[in-house]
């Protein structure tokens, strides 16, 4: 019997990015806590806000009181896989798209609109779902995607776009590769 999960075959390793479900858990857990602090997330400052709720310590400064909260939590410096962040975060908005469609089509989040712009939102059962995750990491999560949070809602979108750049070490040229255009196509234009 083969198992639903398997490891990379290029490592050999399991990646937990790799796992459809982990990253449906995170999506709900950032979904309720922003719903929590009344942020809402167009498809871009969801997918950076989830990068960075999932990768913390790329974004905060060793001698910051809440880098040290969250290496106790169980973040670490160390990346999982051997991709730079630039990468990382590539591959994780590749994903984004067919993982909100997934959970949108469970009744899980929902669309919405918010100053003329297309938002996700999570529903009453998916917030009830994301209740009941209570392992050590869903509760780390929810500590950093608070804190990103409420740091991401602070910047306008140049502000974003340029700490993107300086958290992923990367040239901006690099986000065209995943424009809004296209992502627009999926979800259409906001009315």
């Amino acid at each position: 019997m083969t198992s639903l999960i398997e490891p990379s075959s290029a490592t050999g390793r399991l990646r937990p990015d790799d796992v459809p479900q982990f990253r449906h858990a995170q999506l709900l857990l950032l979904l309720t806590e922003a719903n929590k602090l009344s942020v809402t997330l167009d498809l871009h400052r969801l997918g950076v806000t989830d990068f960075a709720a999932s990768h913390p310590l790329l974004i905060l400064q060793p001698s910051d009181i809440t880098y040290r909260r969250l290496r106790l939590a169980g973040f670490t410096d160390h990346p999982l896989s051997n991709a730079a962040p630039g990468q990382r975060y590539a591959t994780r908005r590749e994903r984004l798209v067919e993982d909100l469609s997934r959970l949108i089509s469970l009744g899980l989040a929902r669309m919405g609109t918010a100053n003329a712009r297309r938002v996700f939102l999570v529903t009453d059962s998916g917030s009830a779902i994301a209740e009941q995750l209570t392992s050590v990491y869903a509760d780390a999560y929810r500590s950093s995607a608070q804190l990103m949070l409420a740091r991401i809602a602070r910047l306008n979108d140049t502000a974003l776009q340029r700490e993107l750049s300086d958290w992923l070490r990367a040239d901006p040229v690099m986000f065209d590769l995943l424009g809004v255009d296209a992502e627009l196509t999926l979800f259409g234009k906001p009315k």
